[in-house]
């Protein structure tokens, strides 16, 4: 009986903590209900879109990687940040290759795109360069 007492008890102390968590992995955007976290604009389109989550906080959406970049809150130690990819997957921050194309039209024109190589990057990168995520956020603070 001591042991059913213990197990229940264990079970509501896990179920109590994972309610503070961050949710794992990018979350579904819902476009035309929700603004940038950064900007306030708007975000009806998801192409150049990205999302940070950090523990105790609400997922925060943004309607480009640089506006991810240029907002503090997403760059807490805790934060899982994610970006879409041109392919149109997700990825981290930490796993993608971001490029600063010429010609990319992005909401609030900061005009950076996430791949999932370096080489694809370079390709895109109006000074053929593929940049880590450090070198982005170093870029949008300089801007």
């Amino acid at each position: 009986m001591m042991r059913w007492h213990v197990l229940t008890a264990s079970i509501a102390v896990w179920l109590l903590a994972s309610c503070g968590a961050a949710p794992r992995g990018p979350q579904p955007i819902p476009l035309d209900r929700v603004n940038c976290a950064r900007c306030g604009m708007l975000i009806s389109n998801d192409a150049n879109a990205a999302q940070s989550q950090a523990h105790d906080r609400s997922t925060r959406f943004f309607d480009d990687i640089g506006c991810l970049a240029a907002d503090a809150d997403a760059q807490a130690e805790d934060a899982n940040r994610y970006v879409r990819l041109v392919s149109g997957a997700w990825a981290t921050t930490d796993a993608a290759w971001f490029a600063r194309s010429a010609s990319a039209k992005t909401p609030m024109d900061y005009g950076i795109l996430a791949f999932e190589s370096a080489d694809e990057a370079r390709a895109a990168d109006r000074d053929g360069q593929a940049y880590p995520w450090p070198a982005i956020v170093t870029f949008v603070k300089t801007r």
